[in-house]
């Protein structure tokens, strides 16, 4: 009998760790893998890249003991538990980031899968995570095959040349895709601003980082543009900005010498396509290339940019559009020895409705965001053609009643203690209407502000506060 009692004591508690344990790991579990700090990024650059994860558990006094990852050149193989690149086996570790990838080397352009699973402190698993993934960048130089090409535009004589009308260019390739696409890769860098489609969608939502602009290193972006092609005729096309150019005027009469080794703006791109069959093929920057002006007659990165709507060419970047006065590109002389991928974050942008509008003056609107941001704005307007809008921004209103559109730009190199390298720019887009009889909708591409107000002057009719949105960069 007293075996029997013992015997059932021993299954009862048995049946019980059995229940605990599993009732445990159901609420201990991994999440949020990154690697690099960014989930699922493209254009990876380092052959040792920094992987992360979260723990989720329903006791928050529970930690990691000791963690598993295994990564993997095909997602099958994760779901089966194995990785054939990479199998860490069970590491004793409470760190759950900056792991570094110790496995095979790695190949350009290709991805690779990964998942992990964590031991709690009682040493019990969780399940493995969700797989993540991450997709090497083009790694060395003689992966690129592209060339730089630009307008070709003279470059600025004189002080005088910089304060007059610079067209930016848009730059357009047409070919003819017969088969079905099974992925799409494009890599891409400009030495200065830009925006690229396919077929009319734009690929990415960034904004340049100051490396962009070294006269060292250019970064590159890497998209996944798989759903942008389509058999049949497609286009490629860039609106290409102009690098930074100096905001105080006083700067300018010190800068054309360093103006002329930048040279013109230009872009690098491949685009790699895999074919459902096997094949591939590579659509480059070359000669092949057309290119015409574009309505952004200026811009700078803080000071504002300038429009005139009646330059604007239907259908620039649709496939079987009108190519007539577009002219060849040539090759461009780009001084940066580096290309290196731009691993950031995607910029997010978020509407925001003003709160006020008041009317100080004939044909002055000055709208209330009812909070200081970064960011652009939204026009959203209809008039005659040829009508000059000047948009001004800032923080405060003076005593005139005007927007101050002044503001004080501290770039990474400025001296905290002397103010060395601080910059007093002034705020202001223009935007001439191209007049169709049809509301007009801009949004600046090339630049940002810093501003509460915004003052609208030149318009001759009443303004309403659906005539503008605010466009909030958040960079994080």
């Amino acid at each position: 009998m007293k075996t029997q009692n013992a015997t059932f004591k021993y299954f009862c508690t048995y049946i019980f760790s059995i229940y605990f344990s599993i009732s445990f790991v159901y609420g201990y579990k991994v999440s949020g893998l990154t690697c690099e700090s960014l989930k699922n990024p493209l254009g990876i650059e380092t052959e040792n890249p920094l992987l992360g994860w979260i723990i989720e558990s329903d006791d928050k006094k529970d930690a990691q003991s000791a963690f598993q990852i295994i990564v993997s050149d095909n997602p099958e193989e994760i779901k089966k538990g194995n990785g054939n690149m990479w199998d860490s086996g069970k590491i004793k570790s409470g760190k759950t980031n900056g792991i570094e990838y110790q496995g095979k080397r790695l190949q350009a352009q290709k991805r690779y899968f990964w998942s992990v699973r964590s031991y709690n402190e009682q040493d019990i698993a969780s399940e493995w995570s969700e797989p993540a993934f991450f997709e090497m960048g083009m790694i060395h130089p003689s992966n690129w095959m592209a060339q730089w090409i630009g307008d070709g535009k003279r470059l600025p004589d004189n002080i005088f040349d910089f304060q007059r009308n610079d067209p930016t260019p848009l730059l357009r390739k047409d070919w003819i895709i017969k088969k079905a696409v099974a992925s799409a890769r494009l890599y891409i860098a400009g030495t200065g601003y830009y925006e690229t489609y396919l077929n009319g969608q734009k690929a990415g939502e960034y904004f340049p980082d100051s490396e962009c602009f070294s006269p060292e290193t250019i970064t590159y972006n890497t998209f996944d543009v798989t759903d942008m092609l389509q058999q049949g005729k497609n286009t490629w096309s860039v609106i290409l900005g102009n690098r930074i150019y100096p905001s105080s005027p006083m700067k300018l009469f010190k800068l054309s010498n360093e103006y002329k080794t930048t040279n013109r703006p230009a872009i690098l791109g491949q685009l790699e396509i895999l074919y459902t069959d096997g094949h591939k093929e590579r659509i480059l920057t070359d000669l092949t290339w057309k290119t015409i002006p574009s309505p952004i007659t200026q811009h700078d990165t803080y000071s504002g940019e300038h429009y005139d709507a009646r330059a604007e060419i239907s259908g620039w970047n649709l496939p079987g559009s009108e190519t007539f006065g577009w002219r060849n590109v040539v090759f461009a002389d780009v001084p940066a020895k580096v290309l290196k991928s731009q691993m950031c974050p995607t910029v997010k942008k978020y509407p925001l409705k003003p709160i006020k509008i008041t009317k100080p003056l004939p044909q002055t609107c000055i709208f209330d965001m009812g909070q200081n941001i970064t960011g652009v704005i939204r026009l959203k307007i209809e008039g005659e053609r040829g009508t000059k809008i000047s948009i001004r921004y800032g923080n405060k209103i003076l005593p005139d009643e005007h927007v101050d559109p002044m503001i004080i730009i501290t770039k990474p190199d400025t001296n905290l203690l002397t103010k060395q390298g601080q910059q007093i720019i002034r705020q202001e887009d223009s935007y001439i209407l191209k007049g169709h009889k049809a509301e007009e909708i801009w949004q600046p591409k090339f630049t940002l502000h810093k501003f509460r107000y915004v003052e609208i002057t030149g318009f001759p009719k009443d303004l309403s506060l659906e005539n503008i949105e605010g466009i909030l960069f958040n960079f994080n």
